[in-house]
């Protein structure tokens, strides 16, 4: 067999492979449970309108809710959920799935995957892609160049921080980040920040939240207004009470997000099918290798996995008991957009087009 014959009877075999695997899945596997916490009434309506979007596109889930127990209590009561794909809600949820021994998990409502107690086959995080913002804040003002953050000295590698700095420069954007610990250093960043702002080109993002923040805000929002200076905030709270926009979740959106990609685990080959069709792939290229080039391959592929392990592709590093766990992470994406109209027409004008930014809540008042 030619050379070329064999390297087209090795792509047929690998194609082989994983369509039967894909198929095999398919037929007998399905997304069948959804897993969350006991929830509180306060956060109800959240979970509800993801496992919405979720049973929109898997009307057949199986909703469990767990509030404790042993591990044998909780491995009985997960235990039809153990040879399909899960879908899982919360850092609880996921700690009794892992619990379990379930393997095939979806995991959402993750702000954050420090401290992360298992490497999931997908992990969906809850905190809004901070890119987001700066598009829309483009849409809103293109003339603003400099954005400020007021943030705490410390910040784990891979979090928000570290995507934000990087979407910045494809938008013509200059970030600065305010280190403040403490809420008297924190207020006096802010006045410091607000003070020294340029209207016409500078913002001010707001990422603090709370009620001992609020005095710090009220102060803010009274001299941003004075002074035309756009806001924008993380905290629907602070545009109700005149900041400029903000981002909010779409629940059920984020739910249909969630329901795809447990789908698309679903439909993916096997471990096993492709453990089975690379080692193929390799046993045939190998016969045409001699020994010290497959040694300098081997090397490489190593060098390249460690590398991997500490950068990380687009995740955030968790760590439990001194063991570090790479999760990767995607932001999320599904957002709706709240303006305030008062502040929208006293910084930009009563002209300005209000429905061409299209907004989902407009907020037309300011107290």
């Amino acid at each position: 067999m030619s050379c070329v014959s064999k390297i087209a009877y090795t792509l047929l075999s690998l194609y082989a492979l994983c369509l039967g695997a894909t198929s095999a899945l398919a037929s007998d596997k399905e997304v069948t449970c959804i897993i969350t916490p006991k929830i509180e009434s306060s956060y109800k309506y959240v979970f509800d309108e993801m496992i919405g979007g979720t049973n929109s596109q898997l009307p057949h889930l199986r909703r469990i809710e767990i509030n404790g127990g042993s591990k044998e209590s909780i491995q009985s009561t997960l235990a039809k959920c153990r040879n399909t794909t899960s879908i899982v809600l919360g850092k609880k949820a996921w700690g009794y799935a892992h619990k379990a021994g379930l393997n095939n998990l979806v995991v959402g409502a993750v702000k954050s995957t420090q401290n992360s107690i298992a490497k999931p086959k997908a992990l969906l995080s809850y905190q809004i892609d901070p890119a987001l913002f700066l598009t829309t804040l483009k849409k809103f003002t293109p003339t603003i160049t400099q954005i400020h953050i007021i943030d705490t000295p410390s910040v784990p590698q891979g979090d928000k921080r570290a995507a934000l700095l990087s979407q910045a420069t494809n938008l013509n954007l200059n970030i600065t980040v305010h280190a403040a610990s403490g809420y008297k250093e924190r207020a006096k960043a802010y006045q410091q920040v607000v003070k020294g702002l340029n209207p016409k080109r500078e913002a001010l993002w707001i990422w603090d939240k709370g009620k001992k923040f609020t005095p710090v805000f009220k102060w803010i929002l009274e001299e941003s207004w004075k002074r035309n200076i756009v806001l924008l905030s993380n905290n629907l709270g602070h545009v109700k009470r005149g900041a400029l926009f903000t981002l909010y979740p779409d629940n059920h959106a984020y739910g249909v997000s969630l329901a795809k990609a447990a789908l698309d685990i679903l439909k993916a080959p096997t471990e096993e099918a492709l453990d089975q069709a690379t080692n193929t792939n390799t046993n045939t290229n190998n016969k045409n290798k001699s020994k010290d080039d497959i040694e300098v391959e081997n090397k490489v592929e190593v060098a390249e996995e460690g590398v991997k392990s500490v950068e990380g592709t687009k995740g955030a590093v968790g760590v439990e008991e001194g063991v570090k766990i790479k999760v990767d992470v995607e932001y999320m994406r599904q957002t709706k957009l709240a303006v305030n109209k008062i502040a929208l027409k006293h910084i930009f004008g009563p002209d300005y087009p209000i429905r061409r930014l299209d907004p989902d809540l407009i907020l037309p008042y300011s107290n």
